[in-house]
């Protein structure tokens, strides 16, 4: 039989003999597959940088002061379902996204608890690539669109369709080549 509690269980064996364990939840590797891949980067250099300060933690929360352009005040606190964040800083109220500090104060939280950063790999690995154009590039494509590259709109349709999801048939076609006509001599 086996008791959750959080990040505690009891196991119980055939002959009852009874099992304690506790299981530290990492906050990093909550928030990886999460963030951006230059978010996470940024908010590792924060971290390593010294930007970060316990106001106070336990297993289940932790409350931060990141020094940036200004002191910015970070709550983590598992969740049953994942990770609950906040900050304010204007990144973070603006989009809800994940932002450079919540990622420096996770790093540190978990070296406190004794959970060791991710690997490069794998923040390669688990972390939201950068998207192939930025907003300005898709407004750009837009204005103009009979004098768009057709190459460029048919990887921003890649990207977009389906969370990322490539169909086989979404293809455009090839733009044509033109040529001025030539001049005829009379």
């Amino acid at each position: 039989m086996v008791r959750v509690k959080h990040a505690e269980f009891t196991l119980v064996n055939y002959w009852g003999v009874c099992y304690h364990y506790y299981v530290m939840k990492s906050a990093t590797s909550m928030l990886l597959a999460k963030t951006n891949r230059e978010i996470w980067c940024r908010g590792q250099a924060y971290a390593n940088e010294g930007h970060v300060s316990i106001i106070r933690h336990d297993n289940q929360e932790v409350h931060a002061l990141v020094k940036g352009t200004e002191d910015y005040h970070i709550i983590l606190k598992f969740a049953p379902k994942g990770i609950s964040q906040s900050c304010d800083c204007p990144y973070f109220q603006k989009n809800r996204y994940i932002c450079k500090h919540v990622v420096a104060v996770a790093i540190i939280w978990d070296e406190k608890r004794g959970i060791s950063c991710p690997n490069q790999a794998l923040i390669e690995q688990k972390t939201v690539p950068p998207p192939a154009f930025s907003r300005r590039d898709i407004n750009n494509l837009f204005k103009k669109p009979l004098i768009a590259d057709l190459d460029q709109v048919r990887i921003l349709a890649e990207e977009t369709a389906l969370g990322g999801y490539v169909r086989p048939h979404s293809r455009l076609p090839k733009m044509p080549k033109w040529t001025s006509p030539k001049k005829m001599d009379t």
